[in-house]
């Protein structure tokens, strides 16, 4: 119903805080009409990956990080992919992509497929395919990380209330579907993610929102405000480690270099990493036991008490029809 749209509508804008600006640049703007529903991002200085979502193809597109240009096509399989939502940086140079979005959590198994470096120029090259399965059964993803240290792949899934980290055996097998067993909770609808360079920590992103988790305990350590864009579905942290690139879906959008906060940078040096878990996170929210941040909680809370009020003032109002239409009505005279 209407009224249903809109009341859910006022109650997000009431439970949303206001943050501050970030900092930010255009790093450039993507001049490629081919990428529409660009999702998942891989920053490697001079170049930029990036894929389309919903079944686009097995294309991996090479743009230059100056201009902005496509100088580059690699077509990773001839599989036929359902939905790809994720580019992912391995190890020696590798790029994964995830074939892991799943909307309507009906598919019994995703893929990922390895690829080799991803170069400028035009390439068709075989890929590596490995069937995922989750523990607890299907789910929509669209966030897929590779720890630098281990090669060890972890896949984030989206939800409403927030998603759930999987981790995939330390060994994955062509033989057979790899199990994903859950290992965290983290807050947002998260559209993508990478870890550190370092391998220490990972940053995740949602449609508004950047967030810093611990890798070993995914504890929150902090969180800040993403430009505006259309529907943000690209992270990556630049290879300086104090950035990240973003991006969005639509045709013609621009891709933002984006500076994390120093005190999250502080947040995420070993000595701090202890003090962050009473000093730097209150400010950012903390995280509970549900893998809900503070400020989640408040925004949940607040959107259900919005929805709860409205129902009672609609329940109210309907009792009123209903006695009014129940008196006798009085005959007028003239």
């Amino acid at each position: 119903m209407r009224w249903v749209a809109a009341l859910v509508g006022a109650a997000v804008l009431v439970a949303t805080p206001a943050h501050a600006a970030p900092r930010v640049s255009t790093l450039f703007t993507v001049q490629d009409p081919e990428i529409s529903e660009s999702s998942g991002l891989v920053d490697q200085g001079s170049t930029v990956l990036t894929t389309n979502d919903s079944g686009d193809g097995p294309t991996i597109f090479v743009l230059d990080a100056a201009t902005g240009q496509t100088i580059g096509h690699t077509t990773y399989t001839t599989d036929a992919v359902m939905d790809v939502e994720a580019l992912a940086r391995g190890r020696n140079g590798a790029i994964w992509v995830g074939d892991i979005g799943d909307n309507e959590a009906v598919r019994g198994k995703v893929s990922v497929y390895r690829v080799g470096p991803v170069p400028p120029g035009e390439r068709s090259v075989s890929a590596q395919r490995y069937d995922l399965a989750y523990k607890g059964g299907p789910r929509d993803a669209e966030t897929l990380l590779v720890d630098p240290d281990n090669g060890r792949l972890f896949v984030v899934s989206k939800g409403l209330l927030g998603g759930q980290v999987f981790r995939a055996p330390k060994t994955l097998r062509t033989d057979r579907t790899n199990l994903l067993r859950p290992v965290g909770r983290v807050g947002g609808l998260v559209t993508d993610g990478e870890f550190t360079r370092d391998g220490d920590h990972v940053v995740l992103r949602d449609y508004s929102d950047a967030f810093i988790h611990a890798q070993q305990s995914w504890r929150l350590l902090g969180r800040w405000a993403l430009p505006n864009q259309p529907q943000g579905e690209g992270l990556s942290v630049r290879p300086s480690g104090d950035r990240v690139t973003v991006s969005s879906e639509g045709a013609g959008q621009p891709v933002y270099d984006v500076r994390i906060p120093p005190r999250l940078r502080d947040a995420m040096r070993p000595s701090a990493a202890s003090a962050s878990a009473t000093a730097g996170v209150p400010r950012e929210g903390r995280v509970d036991g549900s893998g809900l941040s503070t400020r989640d909680m408040v925004g949940v809370a607040g959107l259900a008490a919005v929805v709860l009020a409205a129902g009672l003032g609609i329940r109210a109002a309907l009792r009123r029809l209903s006695v009014r239409a129940s008196r006798p009505r009085s005959r007028s005279t003239r």
